[in-house]
């Protein structure tokens, strides 16, 4: 674990173990290897924390 790695999970860009990574059939999700937290690939390459259904999401337009 990297004081770099953290800092980006504080802004919301996580890295994901990518062994563990799994399709759940509509997306990409697995956790992050730096703060262990769930996350969803949003883009190539591009991680974000997983907001359960129902919840605002940071991501969200507008």
């Amino acid at each position: 674990m990297s004081i770099f790695g953290l800092a980006t999970c504080v802004f919301n860009r996580h890295d994901p173990d990518r062994k563990e990574v799994k399709w759940n059939g509509h997306d990409y999700v697995g956790e992050c290897r730096h703060c262990n937290v769930p996350i969803v690939r949003v883009s190539r390459r591009h991680w974000r924390k997983q907001v359960p259904k129902g919840q605002a999401s940071d991501n969200a337009p507008g």
